[in-house]
Protein backbone atom coordinates (compact mmCIF):
# COMPACT_ATOMS: atom_id res chain seq x y z
CA UNK A 1 0.00 0.00 0.00
CA UNK A 2 2.25 2.79 1.44
CA UNK A 3 4.91 1.96 -0.61
CA UNK A 4 3.63 2.68 -4.62
CA UNK A 5 6.34 4.70 -6.77
CA UNK A 6 4.54 6.23 -9.53
CA UNK A 7 1.27 7.22 -8.34
CA UNK A 8 -0.79 7.37 -5.38
CA UNK A 9 -1.66 4.34 -3.68
CA UNK A 10 -4.14 2.43 -4.28
CA UNK A 11 -7.32 3.05 -2.32
CA UNK A 12 -7.77 0.20 0.58
CA UNK A 13 -10.81 -2.47 -0.39
CA UNK A 14 -11.78 -1.83 3.42
CA UNK A 15 -12.59 1.87 2.12
CA UNK A 16 -15.05 0.84 -0.56
CA UNK A 17 -16.66 -1.69 1.88
CA UNK A 18 -21.09 -0.83 2.44
CA UNK A 19 -21.60 -3.25 4.82
CA UNK A 20 -18.35 -3.64 7.44
CA UNK A 21 -16.94 -7.08 6.91
CA UNK A 22 -13.32 -5.93 5.47
CA UNK A 23 -10.27 -5.80 8.51
CA UNK A 24 -7.69 -3.81 7.09
CA UNK A 25 -4.50 -5.00 8.73
CA UNK A 26 -1.27 -2.94 8.84
CA UNK A 27 2.36 -2.55 10.04
CA UNK A 28 4.92 -0.03 10.88
CA UNK A 29 8.14 -2.43 10.45
CA UNK A 30 8.67 -2.13 6.24
CA UNK A 31 8.06 1.59 6.83
CA UNK A 32 9.59 2.88 10.16
CA UNK A 33 12.18 -0.23 11.48
CA UNK A 34 11.86 -4.00 11.37
CA UNK A 35 12.55 -4.13 15.63
CA UNK A 36 9.01 -1.82 16.40
CA UNK A 37 6.94 -5.35 15.45
CA UNK A 38 3.94 -2.63 15.29
CA UNK A 39 0.87 -3.11 13.55
CA UNK A 40 -2.26 -1.24 13.04
CA UNK A 41 -6.33 -2.74 12.85
CA UNK A 42 -9.31 -0.65 11.36
CA UNK A 43 -12.20 -2.98 12.11
CA UNK A 44 -15.72 -2.70 11.05
CA UNK A 45 -17.47 -1.38 14.94
CA UNK A 46 -19.17 -4.81 15.17
CA UNK A 47 -15.89 -6.03 15.32
CA UNK A 48 -14.32 -3.97 17.87
CA UNK A 49 -15.61 -5.64 21.29
CA UNK A 50 -15.28 -8.86 20.15
CA UNK A 51 -11.37 -8.15 18.68
CA UNK A 52 -10.64 -6.43 21.86
CA UNK A 53 -11.34 -9.54 23.82
CA UNK A 54 -9.50 -11.86 21.44
CA UNK A 55 -6.51 -9.44 21.07
CA UNK A 56 -6.22 -9.82 25.22
CA UNK A 57 -5.79 -13.36 25.16
CA UNK A 58 -3.04 -13.51 22.94
CA UNK A 59 -0.70 -10.21 24.83
CA UNK A 60 -0.92 -7.22 26.62
CA UNK A 61 -0.48 -4.98 23.83
CA UNK A 62 2.42 -2.36 22.20
CA UNK A 63 3.78 -0.74 25.39
CA UNK A 64 2.20 2.62 25.93
CA UNK A 65 4.75 4.67 25.78
CA UNK A 66 5.47 3.07 21.96
CA UNK A 67 2.22 3.39 21.27
CA UNK A 68 2.15 6.85 22.12
CA UNK A 69 5.07 7.97 20.34
CA UNK A 70 4.11 6.58 17.04
CA UNK A 71 0.68 8.48 17.46
CA UNK A 72 2.37 11.53 17.94
CA UNK A 73 4.66 11.01 15.12
CA UNK A 74 1.51 10.51 12.90
CA UNK A 75 -0.88 13.13 14.16
CA UNK A 76 2.70 15.55 13.98
CA UNK A 77 2.98 14.52 9.79
CA UNK A 78 5.66 12.85 10.35
CA UNK A 79 5.11 9.89 9.09
CA UNK A 80 3.81 11.15 5.92
CA UNK A 81 6.64 13.09 4.95
CA UNK A 82 8.81 10.05 5.97
CA UNK A 83 6.61 8.26 3.41
CA UNK A 84 7.22 10.54 0.74
CA UNK A 85 10.79 10.39 1.08
CA UNK A 86 11.14 6.69 1.64
CA UNK A 87 8.52 6.43 -1.79
CA UNK A 88 11.36 9.10 -3.51
CA UNK A 89 14.20 6.68 -1.90
CA UNK A 90 12.86 3.43 -2.88
CA UNK A 91 11.75 4.36 -5.90
CA UNK A 92 14.89 5.68 -7.51
CA UNK A 93 16.56 2.18 -6.11
CA UNK A 94 14.00 0.28 -7.99
CA UNK A 95 14.62 2.24 -10.94
CA UNK A 96 18.08 1.43 -10.92
CA UNK A 97 17.46 -2.44 -10.57
CA UNK A 98 15.08 -2.59 -13.44
CA UNK A 99 17.53 0.18 -15.09
CA UNK A 100 20.54 -2.96 -14.68
CA UNK A 101 18.62 -5.64 -15.30
CA UNK A 102 17.36 -4.08 -18.66
CA UNK A 103 21.67 -3.45 -19.24
CA UNK A 104 23.42 -6.39 -17.66
CA UNK A 105 20.66 -9.61 -18.05
CA UNK A 106 20.60 -11.76 -20.88
CA UNK A 107 17.30 -11.52 -23.39
CA UNK A 108 15.67 -14.45 -22.26
CA UNK A 109 15.50 -13.37 -18.84
CA UNK A 110 12.15 -11.25 -17.75
CA UNK A 111 11.63 -10.04 -14.47
CA UNK A 112 8.24 -7.96 -13.28
CA UNK A 113 7.86 -3.99 -12.92
CA UNK A 114 5.52 -3.30 -10.48
CA UNK A 115 5.80 0.40 -9.22
CA UNK A 116 5.38 -0.67 -5.85
CA UNK A 117 7.23 -2.62 -3.09
CA UNK A 118 10.56 -3.73 -2.55
CA UNK A 119 11.42 -6.51 -4.37
CA UNK A 120 11.78 -7.62 -8.35
CA UNK A 121 10.82 -11.34 -9.59
CA UNK A 122 13.22 -12.30 -12.08
CA UNK A 123 11.90 -15.18 -14.29
CA UNK A 124 14.25 -17.59 -15.31
CA UNK A 125 14.53 -19.46 -18.68
CA UNK A 126 13.07 -22.97 -18.05
CA UNK A 127 16.15 -24.93 -18.53
CA UNK A 128 17.79 -22.76 -15.37
CA UNK A 129 18.54 -24.46 -11.94
CA UNK A 130 17.10 -22.11 -9.33
CA UNK A 131 19.08 -23.61 -6.65
CA UNK A 132 22.43 -23.58 -8.73
CA UNK A 133 21.97 -19.59 -9.60
CA UNK A 134 21.46 -19.03 -5.74
CA UNK A 135 24.86 -20.89 -4.80
CA UNK A 136 26.15 -19.03 -7.70
CA UNK A 137 25.37 -16.04 -7.18
CA UNK A 138 25.83 -16.29 -3.12
CA UNK A 139 29.67 -17.27 -4.53
CA UNK A 140 30.10 -13.59 -6.29
CA UNK A 141 28.50 -12.03 -2.97
CA UNK A 142 24.94 -11.68 -4.56
CA UNK A 143 21.89 -12.32 -2.17
CA UNK A 144 18.83 -13.31 -4.05
CA UNK A 145 15.56 -15.50 -2.89
CA UNK A 146 14.07 -18.50 -4.30
CA UNK A 147 11.63 -17.38 -6.51
CA UNK A 148 9.59 -20.48 -5.83
CA UNK A 149 8.58 -19.74 -2.61
CA UNK A 150 6.70 -17.37 -4.17
CA UNK A 151 4.72 -19.00 -6.36
CA UNK A 152 1.52 -21.09 -5.75
CA UNK A 153 1.59 -23.07 -9.15
CA UNK A 154 4.17 -25.98 -8.22
CA UNK A 155 6.55 -26.92 -10.13
CA UNK A 156 6.94 -23.35 -9.50
CA UNK A 157 9.05 -21.69 -13.31
CA UNK A 158 12.56 -20.64 -12.18
CA UNK A 159 12.77 -17.60 -10.92
CA UNK A 160 14.28 -15.81 -7.99
CA UNK A 161 13.32 -12.03 -6.13
CA UNK A 162 15.40 -9.55 -6.01
CA UNK A 163 15.71 -7.05 -3.01
CA UNK A 164 16.45 -3.44 -3.40
CA UNK A 165 15.55 -1.55 0.12
CA UNK A 166 18.91 -2.44 1.71
CA UNK A 167 21.26 -1.56 -0.84
CA UNK A 168 22.67 1.74 -2.39
CA UNK A 169 22.49 2.54 -6.07
CA UNK A 170 25.95 1.85 -6.38
CA UNK A 171 25.75 -1.41 -4.93
CA UNK A 172 22.21 -2.48 -6.54
CA UNK A 173 24.35 -1.41 -10.33
CA UNK A 174 27.39 -3.92 -9.55
CA UNK A 175 25.18 -6.55 -7.69
CA UNK A 176 23.05 -7.02 -11.55
CA UNK A 177 26.30 -6.97 -13.42
CA UNK A 178 27.26 -9.26 -11.32
CA UNK A 179 24.66 -11.90 -11.74
CA UNK A 180 24.16 -10.72 -15.24
CA UNK A 181 27.65 -12.35 -16.08
CA UNK A 182 26.92 -15.84 -14.48
CA UNK A 183 23.57 -16.66 -15.81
Amino acid sequence: GELRYDSRPLAALQGLDKNGRVIYLGTFSKVLFPALRMGYVVLPPALVTPFIQAKSLVDRGAPTLTQAAIADFITEGHFERHLRHLRNAYGKRQQVLIDALTNHLPSNVSFSTTPAGLHVMLYLPPYCDEAALIRQAAKVGVGVYAGAKYHLAKPAPPSILLGFSGLSEADIEEGVRRLGAIL
